[in-house]
């Protein structure tokens, strides 16, 4: 619908189900969030080296990132 709007056609809510209806189009919504990771006792745990103070002093000091959408062969 807001690409209807963007290219300047009016159209209500209603009236993209009925066209939706009409072209026999259906709507695959995608799952909010799913458990991808299981934890295995015997791999090693990084340090804790933060320690929950994310207010560094300086630059470069504490750098983060979070890899856990990425897929792997093993899901």
């Amino acid at each position: 619908m807001k690409r209807l709007h963007k290219e300047s056609f009016k159209v209500g809510r209603n009236k993209v189900i009925q066209l939706m209806e009409a072209l026999n189009l259906k709507v695959e919504q995608r799952v909010a969030f799913e458990v991808t990771s299981k934890q295995d006792p015997s791999h090693a745990v990084a340090d804790n080296l933060v320690n929950m103070d994310f207010n560094p002093k300086g630059m470069n000091q504490v750098w983060v990132g979070d890899i856990t959408y990425l897929k792997t062969a093993q899901g």
